[in-house]
């Protein structure tokens, strides 16, 4: 995961994890954050049924919500598909822009779900690129990534 200068680890507990912009200036209103969650199902799903899945229970979890965009495709780092979710609702100091991404690979036994959710006030300056997920299915990079502390 790659996120902006600014943006630091507030609370993580297994399978999630969560940053938040303290330098936005609209902070006082709504953090800027970024939500990772990481799952591992043992079973073998299909990759495009639940990121729809996912994606549809986003929207319906907060009330308002509007689907802006959802892109579906091939990952480009192994298997298993990557998928975008953009979102807006709205809070009582503004709409929120929320922007999901997905990495989903059925791998036997297994299914590996990894959901970065970033959230913003739209009208914050907070730097929102290059936010960017990915995910290695392979466990020569995951061992490297380990030992150095990388998420």
């Amino acid at each position: 995961m790659t996120l902006p200068p600014g943006w630091d680890p507030y609370d993580s507990a297994p399978g999630v994890a969560l940053w938040v912009c303290r330098s936005d200036p609209l902070a006082n209103e709504f953090c800027a954050n970024a939500v990772l969650t990481m799952h591992r199902v043992e079973a073998v799903l299909d990759c495009g049924e639940v990121f729809a899945m996912l994606a549809d229970q986003q929207l319906q979890s907060v009330p308002g919500c509007r689907e802006r965009s959802r892109q579906l495709t091939a990952a480009e780092e192994g298997s298993g598909v990557a998928g975008t979710l953009a979102m807006e609702f709205a809070h009582q100091f503004g709409p929120l822009d929320s922007i999901c991404r997905s990495r989903i690979a059925a791998m036997e036994p297994e299914t590996l779900i990894v959901q970065l959710t970033t959230s913003v006030l739209r009208d914050s300056p907070v730097v929102r690129e290059p936010i960017q997920l990915t995910v290695r299915t392979d466990v020569q990079a995951m061992e490297a990534e380990a030992n150095h502390g990388s998420r």
